[in-house]
């Protein structure tokens, strides 16, 4: 939100400030509050009902602000509860743990089968693929990387680093968008996501074609 000046409205004319506090003005409530200042400033009158007016526009304007702000927090926000009615779900904390250590493909996969129980089947598709395509940008940009850095790899925001959190922090923002907002949900077993994560470890360790990084793994295991 844009902050306005009061010396800005001050080189406008009473007809343009009077736009500002007409019921139908668009524009920000300290926008308002100053053209209304300014216009009394000029010797303009208002009635108290007039000024009531302006001052429920300006009040409604401050709400709709907050409220727009709290919509957009609660897209990002996790609602688990312990209803036994609720559905049950991957929390996106093992999806973004899993997608940041061992590749998108896991968190994709728990990503998807949430997707699938609430019936987002076209984003399921989405999900999978940008999965199984991830990996190989990650692995072509780390190549093209290299060539231009030598020393990628010595510096603790490597683009190594940067490229494999992306990945997380991709599935992370699908899902805020996909998923029902303040959709109340039970936390899924840990057990697929362990096993997802073994054997993602056991395709690190083999490392077909130096397809998948280890790179933050081997960082936490020397840590």
């Amino acid at each position: 939100m844009s902050m306005v000046k009061k010396s800005t409205l001050e080189k406008l004319s009473d007809q343009e400030l009077k736009k500002y506090i007409a019921p139908e003005s668009r524009f920000t409530p300290e926008a308002v509050q100053m053209a209304l200042e300014i216009l009394k400033e000029r010797g303009h009158q208002f009635s108290n009902q007039q000024e009531t007016l302006v001052q429920k526009i300006v009040q409604d304007k401050k709400e709709a602000e907050i409220a727009e702000a709290t919509e957009e927090n609660e897209i990002w926000e996790d609602y688990t509860t312990d209803d036994p009615n609720a559905i049950k779900l991957y929390p996106l904390a093992y999806i973004v743990v899993l997608s940041t250590l061992f590749g998108t493909i896991p968190g994709a996969l728990l990503l998807a089968l949430n997707f699938m129980k609430i019936k987002k089947y076209t984003s399921v598709i989405f999900v999978l693929l940008f999965g199984l395509i991830y990996p190989f940008v990650q692995y072509y940009l780390l190549g093209a990387i290299s060539t231009l850095n030598e020393n990628k790899m010595y510096s603790r925001y490597s683009p190594e680093t940067f490229i494999m959190i992306s990945g997380g922090l991709s599935l992370y923002i699908i899902s805020a968008l996909v998923m029902p907002k303040k959709l109340p949900y039970r936390a899924e077993s840990l057990l697929l996501p362990a096993l997802l994560a073994f054997a993602m470890a056991l395709l690190i360790y083999m490392n077909p074609q130096n397809l998948f990084s280890h790179y933050l793994l081997s960082k936490i295991i020397a840590f």
